[in-house]
């Protein structure tokens, strides 16, 4: 019964996979085919379409597989076969309405393309659509668990290294794209740098402490406060970058004050229901683990401050999506292998959930196990794994126009998620003290900060004249950038000079050292 139980759930996984592999793969001869033809920016459309049909496939896989006791799946015939039809057929329309959009106003997409305001709306819709993933699904995952197993390492371990797998799924689609259809293979190797490497490692070291962090403590936060907590991203982001990259962020200004002081109620607002609920026989709120989350709120901030360097650093080494690709592979295969290491806090003192490392070790398999047995655990998994990896892709995506834009843009996702427990008190899984009036004037907070917020960012922030269309009033911008550009020649060419030649001479190769060439 048990190997029987294995082998369902793992053709269940085998089977979405393969029909992520030859979905994305059509989709990536379809983007390419449409962008030649329309827009000439195949990854802007392939990102789209891949990840709202991602988006699609989980959402749908997870209804079908882990709520048969609710009426949308009785919409979904049992046949597996049949809801493959069913989600393919329905994708059509989705693709249709984004062609028929792209031919009409080609012109102005265009235009919004190559201001930035395409990658940025996209980006931001992706965030949101992440965000409610992994924030419903990693406390319906840890909540799906039953009371004798300690799930904690494996919360954070198994999602770890489907990441890993989906990144270096990507990475095998760039190359085949690089050598099969470009025939043009790219320097993948840029990041090999003392400056690289360490940016690398320390991107890879905060994200796996986020989710160490976050994994651990989020059991122990309500849900409420656990929004409320996340929404102060824009703040540490703020102050990081001012430290880590200055030139990201403008100076202080005292709308900022106003900001800060709606989060501050809504982190409020969320925490007095806890503290002020004596009647329970358990009291849910617990301070050390609040600080633990708010650690991990931290941290991830952090992060996004760390990558926007990177990219800033190494923007033009490869094309945009194949750069924000190898940084995410490098930093989850380190992510990947520190994770590893902390298997030793599963058994730590007030940290863990285990007294010994033979016991962690045993509810470690345990959990492997209840994973394997149970579709709906598996479902909550896949749906934060999901939810996590887009989300991260968004925001490689953001962090390389300002780290700032990718806070404000996880801002708005969590008024929705509070609106979310305020509309539908029985998501509250963890049974938290909810009061309609604390809670609805939280998201009031956290809404207009989270507008108020992004009014300030779009216009004053350095980060959005790129794709807000407002021109330069001075030249140092300009300057700036012919200086960089200059050293970029000369790295490329050398201090030798050049000799002399007619300008109707196409045999240029005979002048210019062939080692020119050699970069293109």
């Amino acid at each position: 019964m048990i190997l029987f139980m294995y082998l369902s759930t793992c053709s269940m996984y085998v089977h979405i996979f393969i029909l992520y592999i030859i979905t994305s793969n059509i989709l990536l001869f379809f983007s390419d085919y449409l962008s030649v033809s329309i827009l000439r920016y195949k990854t802007h459309v392939f990102l789209l379409l891949l990840h709202c049909f991602t988006m699609q496939i989980t959402c749908g896989y997870f209804c079908y597989t882990c709520s048969f006791d609710t009426p949308i799946v009785q919409l979904f015939p049992l046949s597996t076969l049949h809801f493959d039809i069913f989600l393919l057929c329905s994708f059509v329309l989705p693709v249709f309405i984004v062609t028929v959009i792209m031919l009409s106003f080609k012109n102005v997409i265009h235009h919004w393309i190559e201001k930035g305001v395409i990658t940025c709306v996209l980006s931001v819709l992706i965030i949101y659509a992440g965000s409610v993933m992994t924030f419903f699904g990693s406390n319906f995952f840890l909540w799906s668990f039953p009371e004798d197993i300690e799930y904690n390492y494996v919360s954070i371990a198994v999602p770890s290294l489907i990441w890993l797998a989906l990144c270096f799924f990507m990475m095998a689609c760039i190359l085949a794209r690089d050598k099969f259809y470009r025939k043009h293979m790219q320097s993948y190797f840029f990041w090999c740098t003392r400056r690289g490497l360490l940016l690398l490692v320390l991107i890879g070291a905060f994200d796996s402490l986020t989710g160490l962090t976050g994994m651990y403590a989020t059991p122990h936060v309500p849900q409420v406060l656990q929004s409320a907590l996340v929404a102060t991203g824009p703040v540490w982001t703020y102050i990081l970058a001012l430290v880590i990259f200055p030139s990201s962020q403008t100076r202080l200004h005292p709308l900022l004050f106003v900001v800060l002081a709606l989060i501050c109620g809504g982190v409020v607002l969320a925490l007095l229901p806890q503290v002020l609920d004596t009647n329970s026989g358990k009291s849910y709120f617990s301070a050390p683990w609040t600080i633990i989350y708010l650690l991990a709120t931290v941290l991830f901030p952090l992060y996004n401050v760390l990558q926007g360097r990177f990219i800033n650093d190494f923007e033009g080494a490869c094309d945009e999506f194949t750069l924000r690709m190898i940084m995410l592979t490098v930093e989850t295969f380190i992510q990947l292998f520190l994770t590893i290491g902390y298997f030793p806090v599963d058994f730590s003192p007030f940290f863990g959930s285990s007294s010994s490392a033979a016991e962690s070790w045993r509810n470690f398999v345990a959990s492997l196990d209840w994973i394997g047995s149970s579709k709906r655990t598996a479902g909550f998994l896949l749906l934060h794994v999901f939810g996590f990896w887009i989300r991260h892709v968004a925001f490689a995506y953001l962090n390389g126009i300002s780290p700032t834009l990718a806070s404000v843009a996880n801002l708005l996702s969590q008024p929705i998620n509070t609106f979310f427990l305020l509309v539908i008190p029985s998501w509250n899984v963890y049974g938290s003290t909810l009061d309609y009036r604390f809670t609805l004037g939280c998201f009031l907070c956290l809404l207009f900060a989270m507008l108020l917020y992004t009014w300030w960012h779009v216009r004053h922030a350095p980060g959005t004249k790129r794709f807000t269309g407002h021109e330069h009033e001075d030249g140092e911008e300009m300057e700036d950038t012919k200086k960089f550009y200059s050293k970029q020649i000369v790295a490329a060419i050398g201090d030798e000079p050049l000799e002399e030649f007619d300008a109707l001479d196409l045999d240029v190769e005979k002048h210019i050292p062939s080692r020119h060439f050699m970069l293109h």
